[in-house]
């Protein structure tokens, strides 16, 4: 995979922007979600030549055991697949966060553990904007 640097300059630039969301945060998120969107379309472009569509057909068949076995090319692509998930599931986090008026900086614990956990971050967000939610009921309830 000659394009990997690619790959990291793309995800540098979608974190940065993530959290450089307070500043500008239309901009920040469009930029992000572009970001992403390029990773996946260089993930089926690299699908395509790293298995001439005999991998590709395995990995929609459900078969990952054999497909992950088969080349290293095939972890390369899965990492790729979970970082621009992870990315993905980021931008999510910053729309859904000033949708619902949290601070940027209660956003900030969900984004890094997003980044460096996984599904961890999306639970951690929503545990945030749980609380966040019931800090609005209650203030609402006591009006």
């Amino acid at each position: 995979m000659e394009w990997l640097w690619v790959r990291d300059i793309l995800l540098w630039v979608g974190w940065l922007a993530l959290l450089a969301a307070p500043i500008a945060h239309e901009r920040c998120w469009f930029v992000a979600r572009t970001c992403a969107m390029l990773m996946a379309f260089g993930w089926l472009i690299a699908a395509g030549q790293a298995f001439d569509g005999r991998m590709l057909i395995q990995l929609i068949g459900w078969r990952w055991p054999e497909a992950m076995a088969t080349s290293s090319s095939a972890r390369e692509l899965a990492l790729l697949q979970f970082q621009l998930f992870n990315l993905f599931v980021a931008s999510w986090q910053v729309e859904d966060s000033r949708r619902h008026q949290i601070p940027h900086f209660w956003l900030l614990p969900g984004l890094v553990s997003t980044a460096t956990f996984g599904p961890w971050g999306l639970i951690t967000h929503m545990a945030i904007r749980d609380y966040f939610k019931l800090r609005q009921k209650r203030s609402v309830a006591t009006q």
